[in-house]
Order: C-alpha cells, then sequence, then structure tokens
C-alpha cells in the first residue's frame, strides 16, 4: 500500500558550501540558472558558451541541467530527456 505523505519542507540554505578542490560559492551562484558552476574542471575539455551561459541562447545554460563534460545529465531520477 502507497501512502501519499505531504512532502518535507524546504529549508533555505545560507552561508557556504565548499567542494573538494572547488572554491566557495554562495547560494545564489548554485541557483543561477544562466551561469551554472562547474565542479570539475580539470576533468574534462573546456565547455562551449551554450553550456556554460544562458544568454548565449536566450534561455538557460547548457550546463544548469546538463554536465559540463557533455556526457549526460545530472540526476536521471528526477529529469525527463
Amino acid at each position: 500500500m502507497v501512502v501519499n505523505k505531504a512532502p518535507m519542507p524546504e529549508k533555505e540554505f545560507e552561508g557556504q558550501l565548499t567542494i573538494q578542490a572547488r572554491e566557495e560559492l554562495h547560494m545564489a551562484q548554485l541557483e543561477n540558472l544562466n551561469a551554472p558552476p562547474d565542479w570539475f574542471p580539470a576533468e574534462h575539455a573546456p565547455a562551449p558558451r551554450v553550456v556554460t551561459d544562458g544568454t548565449a541562447n536566450k534561455g538557460f545554460a547548457c550546463g544548469s541541467c546538463h554536465l559540463m563534460n557533455g556526457l549526460g545529465i545530472r540526476n536521471p531520477a528526477t529529469s525527463r530527456a
């Protein structure tokens, strides 16, 4: 039997998030769909402008949903292709 429960309330994140081998980013930088962070820039060739800059295609940067290395999407369980 499946019981539908109300979703857990989201907590606002304040402060900085540090990931190993990455500079510190503020939440506003993480949520910016026009200039998404490249978490592992040393692991792939430079991404094209359309991937890193949403103003290039008058929408969101491709890297806001897809991986910067071009190999797929960030979370296949919740993303629809």
